[in-house]
């Protein structure tokens, strides 16, 4: 038996995903074609594994919380435009499809699924958590899956890497609509 299936659970990948919102830097609303003419209308997904900060202004937030989440919001969306823009130019490449894979048959505390979307380059599968944390846009969650809480000069970093990861990814795009 393989124990991986033991310890994480089934591990489910969906590839035709359609109308993906991004509600802040964790959190998405798609639509998923699960095969059978099935599909899961606007199904709530939160990023597996990390924290990005929220959008919302709370009570108790740093005062930097908002403008980080409101920009590390604006990088995601640029991630899955990348994503499109590059399948556009490589149609005959299913490979650039942008896939859902659920960690969890379980909900967060708010119903949503937990999940990662990935596509596949060169042979290999690159996460959306990965660019993330790459870039120093997110956090990971503590080792019971909770929040730790956002200390300013970490908000502050996050505004400033995030412009450079849209900048990247800006770039990215052009390449690839040449």
């Amino acid at each position: 038996m393989d124990t991986s299936e033991l310890k994480f659970g089934r591990r489910y990948e969906y590839s035709a995903l359609s109308n993906v919102t991004v509600i802040d830097g964790d959190s998405f609303r798609v639509d998923i074609d699960v095969g059978l003419d099935l599909f899961l209308r606007y199904t709530d997904i939160r990023l597996a594994r990390y924290d990005a900060p929220e959008v919302s202004q709370r009570k108790g937030y740093a005062p930097n919380h908002r403008q980080a989440g409101l920009a590390v919001t604006r990088v995601v969306n640029k991630w899955f435009t990348m994503v499109a823009a590059r399948e556009c130019v490589l149609t005959l490449h299913s490979e650039y499809k942008i896939k859902l894979e659920e960690h969890r048959t379980t909900k967060d505390l708010f119903g949503r699924l937990i999940g990662d979307f990935s596509y596949t380059e060169g042979g290999s599968a690159k996460y959306l958590s990965y660019f993330l944390t790459n870039n120093g846009l997110v956090q990971e969650l503590d080792t019971s899956g909770r929040r730790r809480p956002w200390k300013v000069q970490a908000l502050a970093d996050v505004i400033t890497n995030a412009t450079a990861a849209q900048s990247r990814l800006s770039n990215i795009i052009r390449a690839s609509t040449k």
